[in-house]
């Protein structure tokens, strides 16, 4: 029986997981964070490692590297959200088996499984047939194949100890040269911001228009959508549709990315005034200005409530999420309130460069993988930071 580590900060993916491939006949064992991951894997020596790219506490390609040094031949499916192609991609050059986008398809999680379990039987059997030593050939030939297995073990360590460091040290870079910025747009009334793996999308509200801006030094508008006939507040992206929400009109409405932003459904908001939306690779969360509430949406047809949170924020605008806790951007006061994504306890009250100024209101705030975004009703820029620009106010 193959044994398979899952490897995901989400509780809800883990047991997906485990509910498609126990009945393959596979054994699941599970991790939340990278050194509970690494931990598990010197104990159960799983056959293949399911790896989130994102995680809470360790960076994936660093994750990646440890395993590599555990076992060289162990192979890692990447689990890919939304955004995180780019990374994906760069893991599998890292060694990785392949990658997978989530949300997946069943089967598509089942073939690929079964791919990378196969070339780890393959692996297997190439290691021990060159490990026997062959009737017809002299003890010296046998003693060459051995040194050369041991010679490409000694590499893939000293690889894989190089990409850790490397890892570790590109996380580092990442955190201190991403610099701030501000980006002048050709709109004055940007009302939601939302990122979808390549691009930066704003709707403004009072030109009933969604903009998608390429991330270059200009920050060029690569294409604009009119909305036909209502004022945009929030979006999300899935990875194949935009969500657009209607404060105004108390909707929320799921469109195709074409070159009309097509209509597919749409659906009344659980609360008065929607204002922000998010989608975290498996929910959508839509924000209520008026009631500060935050809900927690089932992608099924009818768009369900599963769950209803008190927002900190008093007018919340909009979120997202890093690690293990949300950040949950509040246009009244322009702080930016952490929560725990369990439970919704509060873990820190932030503000950014630019809003200090009670004249300026944040209306959005998005995250990348690598910087915040955020724009503001009335001001014609968008702004990018690291997060570290986060400073800390007291509780």
């Amino acid at each position: 029986m193959a044994k398979i580590l899952v490897v995901d900060s989400e509780p809800g993916m883990r047991q997906v997981i485990d509910k498609i491939l126990s009945p393959q006949g596979y054994e699941i064992f599970s991790a939340e964070d990278g050194n509970q991951a690494l931990n598990n894997c010197k104990k159960i020596n799983p056959n293949l490692v399911l790896l989130d790219v994102r995680l809470p506490d360790m960076e994936s390609a660093d994750i990646l590297a440890a395993l590599r040094i555990i076992d060289p031949a162990l192979p890692v499916v990447v689990l890919s959200g939304f955004g995180d192609a780019e990374t994906a991609a760069e893991l599998v050059k890292k060694g990785a088996f392949s990658f997978i986008h989530k949300p997946f398809k069943v089967d598509s999680l089942r073939q690929m499984v079964k791919k990378a379990l196969n070339q780890k039987a393959a692996l297997n059997l190439d290691t021990n047939t060159a490990a026997l030593p062959e009737v017809t050939e002299s003890r010296a030939a046998g003693d060459s194949r051995g040194s050369r297995l041991k010679r490409a073990v000694i590499v893939s360590v000293a690889g894989a100890l190089v990409l850790a460091l490397g890892g570790f040290l590109s996380w580092k870079l990442l955190l201190r040269d991403i610099p701030e910025a501000g980006f002048t747009i050709p709109y004055t009334n940007a009302s939601g911001i939302s990122f979808d793996g390549r691009d930066i999308w704003v709707a403004d509200w009072a030109d009933e228009t969604v903009y998608r801006h390429t991330r270059d030094a200009k920050f060029s508008v690569s294409s604009n959508f009119k909305t036909q006939g209502f004022e945009p507040t929030g979006l999300a992206f899935d990875g194949k549709y935009i969500w657009i929400s209607h404060s105004f009109g108390g909707k929320i409405y799921k469109r195709n990315v074409d070159a009309a932003l097509s209509a597919v459904n749409s659906f009344a908001s659980p609360g008065p005034s929607v204002s922000g939306l998010y989608f975290d690779g498996a929910n959508l969360w839509s924000l209520d200005f008026q009631q500060g509430k935050i809900f927690k949406h089932t992608m099924d047809a009818g768009l369900t409530v599963a769950a209803t949170y008190d927002s900190p924020a008093i007018n919340p605008c909009g979120m997202f999420k890093f690690g293990k806790e949300f950040y949950i951007a509040d246009s009244r006061s322009n702080k930016i309130f952490k929560v725990d994504a369990a439970d919704f306890s509060l873990r820190g009250i932030y503000i950014l460069p630019q809003y200090g100024d009670k004249n300026s209101h944040l209306t959005g705030i998005a995250w990348d993988g690598k910087s915040i975004w955020t724009c503001s009703d009335g001001v014609q820029k968008v702004f990018r930071y690291p997060l570290k620009s986060l400073k800390p106010l007291k509780v």
